[in-house]
């Protein structure tokens, strides 16, 4: 199901990130076995976790869609993210995704990216997608 506030999967719950998203993002974002796939292994600040989240925000005001928070349905605890942002120049949209470890191997990380991947082909149009 998607709306403008939620999407919601058999075992899942998205919302779009908020500041106060941060440092439960950063403590995600810094865990040594989620870095070495998103962050090249490199330990970023709060701060940059800051940035991170901001031109999230920036992207919902101007494009519709940024970086969603995760969630298991039923719990208010973040395990992880998804969600879309711009690279490149022309500027090209490409899917980031990651779950905290402890929930690795029940194929939620599939199923956020699968539920974001639809929304942005169904809801925003997107004629590709990166990854």
């Amino acid at each position: 199901m998607v709306n403008l506030l939620e999407i919601e999967t058999s075992r899942l719950r998205l919302r779009p990130c908020r500041e106060d998203d941060i440092d439960d993002l950063h403590r995600l974002w810094i865990d040594p076995q989620v870095r070495k796939y998103l962050w090249d292994d490199t330990v970023i600040t709060r701060e940059q976790a800051a940035e991170v989240v901001s031109a999230s925000l920036e992207s919902f005001e101007r494009h519709g869609f940024g970086q969603w928070v995760v969630f298991l349905k039923e719990e208010i605890s973040l395990i992880g993210f998804c969600g879309f942002r711009l690279f490149d120049d022309p500027p090209e949209v490409e899917i980031l995704y990651g779950i905290a470890p402890e929930y690795w191997g029940e194929g939620l990380a599939t199923e956020a990216a699968k539920a974001m991947i639809r929304c942005g082909f169904e809801e925003h149009s997107f004629e590709r997608i990166f990854a």
